[in-house]
């Protein structure tokens, strides 16, 4: 079924126009999140391209960006340093033992080699990205950030020092999804203080009455913060059935799930969800957390604090946070 809001590329035929515009290419890799295939419309497409000799930046950029706007290349002559003709920045081969090769430190998939053609073995060369997008391309640093936590909090305090008070949601998966989490609880939760006055937008007449409501004010939390959260942009499994994630962040590296209950036949339909959430680990190896949200009436009786800690995961990989939140928007 065609989208009119989405573009579709042929990764063959943007090959097919790469080699043909600069034969010194030897071999050409997919990387990145559309290797890890998140879904996202929002991605760029890393390319990581092997070749005889250097080629000109200047040369690629001439034609590259125009014909192709989401393609990032990266290139490398000596298999071990990759740059970016975008915007410069290196990927390089850390040789630490971990991997063999620069191609694995990428988790690379081969899609065409000067000897042999396209590959046999890979078989998704169609990709969709959203139209009239301004692509984020890949930016990769040169050297190995060891103290990068100790920098980060040293800016931290010094902000803090002046005056201001940064928001940091976190330098982990875990715990940007910790703190999505939070924001969420403490925003459903009515403030004592507010502008009473109001007319049209008041915290007394907001009203909760189902689970697209709640989606949409977990939305409206989000957006400020997480400007590429994007609904159902991703195809999950949950103990077996596919379904489209309500929200994904970061390339759908973080998926949030929002329920809604307000009767005790739906109470036993999502703890019977719930209870799948055991395989999601291995069946949803490219998301990073997943945060299940239910929002449920005051009239029906959950135990918060033994639910959630029931049907958490948080220290497997994925992460799986669940939390239960009453009502306060009836």
């Amino acid at each position: 079924m065609k989208n009119s809001a989405l573009i579709l590329w042929n990764l063959q035929d943007i090959i097919n126009t790469l080699v043909a515009h600069h034969p010194e290419i030897k071999a050409v890799y997919l990387f990145g999140s559309r290797a890890y295939k998140t879904g996202s419309y929002r991605s760029d497409i890393d390319l990581l391209a092997f070749t005889d000799g250097v080629i000109s930046t200047s040369d690629v950029n001439s034609w590259l960006h125009d014909e192709y706007p989401p393609v990032d290349l990266f290139t490398s002559y000596d298999e071990k340093v990759a740059s970016s003709v975008i915007n410069g920045s290196n990927v390089v081969f850390r040789n630490d033992g971990k991997n063999s090769n620069l191609i694995e430190q990428l988790d690379a998939i081969l899609l065409w080699e000067k000897d042999n053609g396209f590959s046999e073995e890979y078989s998704n060369w169609e990709i969709q990205t959203l139209k009239d997008i301004d692509f984020k391309m890949s930016i990769i640093p040169s050297f190995p950030m060891d103290n990068n936590a100790e920098t980060l909090n040293k800016a931290l305090a010094n902000l803090a020092t002046s005056g201001i008070k940064p928001y940091f949601a976190g330098s982990t998966w875990q715990e940007i999804a910790d703190s999505i989490t939070k924001m969420i609880e403490i925003a459903m939760k009515k403030p004592l203080n507010f502008q009473r006055n109001a007319k049209s937008f008041s915290f007394d007449t907001i009203k909760i009455n189902n689970e697209y409501d709640f989606q949409n004010m977990i939305h409206l939390i989000l957006r400020p913060i997480y400007p590429d959260i994007c609904p159902e942009n991703l195809m999950i499994t949950i103990d077996g059935a596919k379904k489209y994630a309500d929200f994904g962040i970061a390339d759908n590296k973080i998926v949030i799930e929002a329920k809604w209950i307000n009767t005790s036949s739906k109470k036993a339909e999502v703890l019977k969800t719930l209870d799948g959430l055991k395989n999601f680990y291995s069946e949803n190896s490219n998301v990073k957390s997943l945060i299940f949200l239910i929002l449920y009436k005051s009239d029906v009786p959950i135990d918060e604090q033994m639910l959630n800690y029931k049907f958490s995961y948080e220290k497997s990989t994925p992460q799986v946070i669940v939390r239960f939140i009453k009502n306060v928007f009836e």
